[in-house]
């Protein structure tokens, strides 16, 4: 048996995190049930930020930024929050469109990105229905990076051989990051300016931080088309008090724990905070 490590304190700021989250979460369902041709991106975005508000959330940690979207080939185009403006492109037939969302309550931050297919002007969420085979390949190709940052990230990991590890596995897919300073993700902070990055140079381990974001913004080589899928992830600390492989819940949030290895005492297993 394992029991989890983890103080009133810490407990409640982790709720708040999973709740912020969810707003994000739930958004992209929302999104996913009234996005259709011929809405245009500035539309697209206010629903989006209107109902991240409904479902409590303050206001937008990202520059004001609360759904940072692009379209077609904007899809490759990579800007900071700074200098993002909403473009008036119209949603297709057949699309593809990536959705970046940032609401916060009291300075908690939510951060959580996907990509979405229409095609036949009609949502396609599920990869084996895309007929489109270069979106289907991308989409796979993301899920598959954040599989495999499970099996490379420890919390002795650092950001830089997180940012090296994962931009290497990026070119063994063959495709490229698109990021426009070349990172991969972040910390959750509490101010936009104090975020540290997944990138060169950084010797933090990915362990010293209570949270950090994973989202890798890739495309093919000479495509049109980008990609992203955005989780925030932490290390949960277990104490082992037996054996056992164990299934183990907070509050109705499911923490799997897929391995066939012993686990050693306290050791912080890596966790993404919603799907």
């Amino acid at each position: 048996m394992f029991s989890i490590i983890i103080d009133k304190k810490s407990y409640k700021e982790q709720e708040l995190y999973f709740k912020v989250q969810s707003i994000a979460k739930s958004t992209i369902d929302y999104v996913k049930e009234i996005i259709k041709p011929g809405l245009s991106l500035v539309e697209l975005r206010k629903m989006c930020e209107n109902k991240m508000l409904e479902l409590g959330a303050d206001s937008f940690w990202y520059y004001n930024v609360g759904a940072f979207i692009f379209a077609g080939d904007e899809t490759a185009k990579s800007v900071s929050g700074k200098e993002y403006i909403t473009s008036n492109y119209i949603i297709k037939n057949d699309d593809i469109i990536t959705i970046d969302l940032s609401p916060q309550i009291k300075n908690i931050w939510g951060d959580y990105a996907r990509t979405i297919i229409i095609e036949n002007g009609k949502i396609v969420d599920k990869f084996s229905q895309i007929q489109n085979n270069e979106w289907k390949i991308g989409i796979l190709t993301e899920e598959k990076l954040h599989n495999e940052l499970f099996n490379f990230a420890t919390s002795n990991t650092t950001f830089e051989e997180l940012y090296y590890y994962m931009n290497d596995f990026i070119k063994k897919c063959g495709y490229i990051n698109l990021d426009f300073n070349g990172n991969l993700g972040h910390s959750i902070a509490k101010n936009k300016n104090r975020r540290i990055y997944i990138e060169k140079g950084n010797k933090k381990k990915l362990s010293d931080i209570k949270y950090f974001t994973f989202e890798p913004h890739i495309a093919p080589l000479n495509s049109n088309y980008g990609y992203k899928k955005e989780n925030i992830y932490y290390f949960l600390l277990l104490r082992c008090i037996g054996n056992g492989y164990p299934l183990l819940s907070i509050k109705g949030y499911r923490l799997q724990f897929n391995s066939y290895r012993s686990i050693p005492y306290s050791q912080l297993l890596l966790r993404y905070s919603t799907r």
